[in-house]
């Protein structure tokens, strides 16, 4: 009976061991959602990649890449903070969507622990409140996608040849089903079914009010135009079908500016045309109603923005946006590479501008262009220096080192091969001060009489003392260390 006994109580204890470390896996995991302005946005701190499934009513559908950037899924990891975040548009493949006016998401969130074992988080949302303008478009990372009310006739097509080519096309193809018809500036016509552009990573969903075209990047479709020295992927496409005795054309062309944006005297710059021609097409009446930013996928008001020193200016007919190194709402990694202090930053930048078509017969269309792009800067190094600013009828070593990046700390002294503790109150003494650009400085002071210090007498009554200084500096929290080193020396005539 005590065998037995003893038996159970190894059991318990051992399953009590296995729920506190799964506990422990878990909470190292923490899955936040939110209904964001026209997608809803996970957020998942894990030490290890997750990964995503979509939930319907058809079952279980696990989000690869490919389908991800053809569902209008986003899946986005930050190596810096060890975060990853996924935004899935409103329109996403497996969305349920009541009268465009409701949107429930379902998602299981697969996490795998220190043991190698995947655990499921299920996240569940739905999300309502907003209003769509009659044509957006959205450049997102991975797709670009326009979304069109089907009510509204988007003319952004010009009255060219190409399209005058492709509307007698389109009266000869057309049938009762959809079909999509592709333009290209060389006047050639490309006309295929949506089972056929499905194939080829295309996306198109019908919702009662709402027409959605989804298309990856480089698709052989598209084509880069140079708008006002600005490279825009372009995809000139028109959805058609018969109706009775009419041949039904929506336009539901995209434009995405490609640019990855500069970075030039502290700042991070991206150009963005303000007009681009496939979406506004000739002889009709342009007018801009607002030029808005965010950051992470979130608008900013204007004044917010300008307190972050974003700001937004105008050259022409091209927009130019401006972004100051370090910014709130970015992200700042900085490493040792070859013993050197390393830095690099970025952010995500959101851009929206709204702009209206006016028609002759007083009617007009509103358009919503956003653009999502990640700007970042190449690896900034920072090189401490010292000066040295001993004055030797004081006796006293006097040497600042300088070029110290915030999240860097002395963390070890030694001159002249010997360690200096740097917690004891000895002869000398270390002080440090912060600047306006963030950057701290170390100043250290040090008797010539101290036991570290070498002598040397050149004779005449000339003594020389000298220290070879090796700073140790450490970058918090992931202590990397480098090193800086510098030699000191001091003549004083002693009789």
């Amino acid at each position: 009976m005590k065998t037995a006994a003893l038996i159970i109580r190894l059991i318990f204890v051992w399953w009590f061991q296995l729920r506190k470390c799964s506990a422990q896996g878990l909470s190292q995991t923490a899955v936040q959602s939110k209904c964001r302005d026209r997608y809803l946005w996970i957020h998942v701190v894990s030490g290890r990649t997750p990964r995503f499934e979509a939930v319907d009513d058809h079952g279980v559908h696990s989000i690869s890449v490919q389908l991800a950037s053809q569902c209008g899924y986003t899946i986005r990891t930050s190596k810096m903070d060890g975060f990853t975040i996924l935004r899935a548009s409103y329109y996403s493949c497996f969305t349920q969507n009541q009268n465009d006016e409701v949107f429930t998401f379902r998602f299981n969130v697969m996490v795998r622990d220190a043991h190698g074992h995947w655990t499921n988080q299920p996240v569940s949302a739905v999300c309502s409140g907003f209003t769509l303008s009659d044509r957006e478009i959205i450049c997102e990372e991975d797709y670009m996608e326009v979304n069109v009310n089907r009510q509204s006739t988007c003319e952004g097509g010009d009255a060219g040849q190409t399209w005058q080519a492709a509307f007698a096309e389109a009266q000869r193809m057309a049938s009762s089903v959809w079909q999509l018809m592709f333009l290209r500036g060389d006047e050639q016509v490309y006309s295929m079914s949506v089972s056929e552009a499905k194939k080829l990573g295309y996306s198109l969903t019908a919702s009662a009010q709402r027409l959605v075209l989804r298309a990856q990047y480089n698709q052989p479709q598209a084509e880069i135009k140079m708008i006002e020295e600005v490279p825009v992927e372009v995809i000139r496409v028109s959805l058609f079908f018969k109706k009775k005795l009419m041949v039904l054309m929506i336009d539901m062309s995209m434009a995405c500016a490609v640019n990855s944006g500069s970075f030039k005297d502290g700042w991070l710059l991206l150009e963005v045309p303000q007009v681009m021609s496939p979406l506004v097409g000739e002889g009709v009446d342009y007018q801009s109603n607002s030029i808005r930013l965010g950051v992470d996928g979130m608008l900013l008001e204007e004044s917010l923005a300008a307190a972050r020193g974003i700001h937004v200016v105008q050259h022409g007919q091209k927009i130019q946006i401006g972004v100051p190194f370090g910014t709130e709402g970015g992200y700042r990694k900085s490493l040792v590479v070859k013993n050197s202090y390393k830095e690099t930053y970025m952010i995500f930048l959101l851009y929206e501008h709204i702009f209206s078509m006016l028609y002759e017969d007083g009617s007009s269309i509103d358009t919503r262009h956003r653009l999502l792009r990640k700007l970042g800067t190449p690896l900034i190094c920072h090189i401490p220096f010292t000066i040295n600013q001993t004055v030797a009828d004081n006796q006293v070593f006097s040497v600042y080192l300088g070029n110290i990046p915030v999240d860097v700390v002395l963390e070890d002294l030694w001159i002249n091969g010997k360690q200096l503790q740097m917690s004891e109150k000895l002869g000398y003494s270390i002080k440090y001060s912060v600047h306006n650009n963030g950057s701290k400085a170390y100043q250290l002071q040090l008797p010539f009489k101290d036991s570290v210090v070498q002598q040397m007498y050149l004779g005449e009554g000339v003594v020389q003392y000298s220290i070879d200084i090796n700073f140790t500096l450490t970058i918090m929290p992931q202590r990397e260390s480098y090193y800086h080193q510098t030699t000191i020396t001091a003549r004083v005539f002693n009789a």
